[in-house]
Parts: structure tokens; sequence; C-alpha cells
């Protein structure tokens, strides 16, 4: 068990809440106790924006440190969700050892578009490269990490089902499968007066323009926090919420990232997405549904 004193983890600026206890199964656990770079400070502003009203939904949880430091924090509940077992079974006992039972709901499926089944590796550290050469063992053709069959569903119909409350506050960290995630979410994001407020959503740099684009059509804007290695020329389009999402500037960095995501995995160095606060600004102005065609 790990005891977290970071600032936005007690119940005052000046640490003056007791710790946030953490159990971990395993050193690779260790590092999902921090956010990546460009999310912590955005999942700390968030934090400190929550309402006791709030209802929390926090897909991808992890070992739970937002979800733990949100029900800490007073909102009316939270839900948090991860599909990985031996994480949801490390977020369960921290849930118990800060007697925080009665406020947080761990679910254990995969949020997606469609309820089905998936193939996935399980989690390991924090950046981890989930490619070909560092998932499998060569010299006996055998994964070296875990591979699991998981139920999904989307949060739409787990919303009209009532097994999940509809939240207010939504964080996204899925590990490339953000677009699934957030398809299954279209009629939550989309609603003219129920849709959640804010949205911390952490993308890999494969889906950045869309996931963008995607997020502004339906009324969202990451204005407020644009990144900070974005063009000095498109600084004023992002902070006025004008953004062209296919400038050509903005298509070059779109570009950028994805050469440095691959590189790393190319490497076996560190990967990490690219995370963005969304606030509600306006309805949303989409008509159709899902980012690729489906079929039926």
């Amino acid at each position: 068990v790990f005891d977290d004193t970071r600032f936005f983890n007690n119940q005052s600026h000046d640490r003056s809440g007791s710790a946030l206890k953490i159990s971990l199964a395993d050193q690779h656990q260790y590092s999902r106790i921090f956010f990546t770079g460009s999310e912590g400070q955005l999942a700390t502003t968030l934090l400190e924006e929550l309402l006791p009203s709030d209802v929390v939904l926090d897909i991808g949880a992890e070992v739970g440190v937002f979800s733990l430091t949100a029900a800490r924090m007073g909102v009316r509940s939270v839900t948090a969700i991860e599909s990985d077992l031996q994480l949801a079974e490390s977020l369960e006992q921290s849930v118990e050892l800060n007697n925080l039972s009665a406020n947080i709901l761990v679910l254990t499926w995969l949020p997606s578009s469609h309820q089905g089944y998936a193939t996935v590796f399980a989690k390991a550290e924090r950046g981890c490269v989930y490619s070909g050469p560092h998932t499998t063992n060569h010299s006996t053709d055998e994964f070296t990490r875990a591979v699991y069959t998981t139920p999904t569903r989307s949060i739409d119909e787990s919303i009209a089902e009532r097994l999940v409350e509809r939240p207010t506050v939504v964080r996204v960290s899925m590990e490339g499968a953000e677009e699934f995630a957030l398809e299954g979410m279209d009629e939550l994001l989309s609603h003219t007066e129920e849709a959640p407020r804010a949205v911390l959503l952490l993308v890999y740099p494969y889906q950045l323009r869309r996931v963008l684009q995607w997020m502004s059509v339906r009324g969202y804007s990451p204005a407020r926090d644009p990144p900070g290695d974005l063009p000095e020329e498109l600084l004023g389009d992002w902070q006025e919420n004008t953004m062209d999402w296919d400038d050509p500037l903005m298509l070059e960095w779109y570009k950028q990232k994805v050469y440095n995501f691959f590189g790393a995995q190319i490497g076996g160095g560190s990967i990490e997405g690219e995370s963005f606060l969304f606030y509600k600004v306006q309805p949303s102005q989409y008509k159709g549904r899902f980012f690729r065609p489906t079929h039926t």
C-alpha cells in the first residue's frame, strides 16, 4: 500500500488531509499512480473545480487516483471503469482502504461503441510499448504479458439501462481506444441539456485530428488550456475557440506528434498521449453518429 500525499489528493491545499492510500499488486502498477506529463495539471484543475453535486465517470481508472480523489473531495458519486482485472482489483482494495465503498462503484467491462467482447493485452507500466516486438517472446512465440477477453458495452447503453449514472464530469484514458469509447458516448456528449460540463480526455496521437474535430462539433472546446507545443501562430485561434482543425500548421502539428509516437514505439521508448480538458460551450452541431461507417 502506497501513501500518496500530493496536494490534490488531500482535502486541503496545505496538505493537512490524510494521505490517500493506494493498493498496488506489483511494481508495474506503481507508475499508474502518476498522470502523464500532459494530463497531470489538467487533472488537478478539474479536481479543484468539482462540485458536491457532481457525478464523476472515470473511464480507464487504472489504480484509481482520479476516482479516489474525486470521491474524497465530496462529489455525489463516482463510477470507475477499469477493464484490466488486476488493476481493478487494486482499485477495489484502495476503495476499501480509504473507506469510500459508499461513494465509488467499480466496473470491469471495456467501454466501446457496442455490446460484445474484445481481446486485449493486460496493462503494464505507464508509457509501455504495446507493439509486437515488445509483447512477444520471439524464442517461444508466446506473449510476454497476459491476453484476455473482456466484455464490452457502450456508455450510452449503460446509462439507458441505469447501470451507470449520467455523469456531469468525465475522464477518459483508454490508451489508444478512446475513439471507441467516444462512439459509445455520442448520445451523452450530444445531449442538449444533460451533457457533461467537462471532459478530460487522453488522446493517442494517431487519433488527434479526428478526436478534436469530433469533440468540437459536439459543442466542446479545449480553448482554456492550449498544448504547450502548439505553434504560436495558432495560439490565438485556439484560445478564442475559432480553431480550424485542418489548418496547414495544425496538420503539421498532428504529423509531428504521430512521428514522435511511432518513433518511440519502434525504439522501445516510453509512449504517452496528449491530454485535453474540454468544456461544453455550445449545443452539438453533429447529425451523424460514428467516426467510421458501421455495418448492421
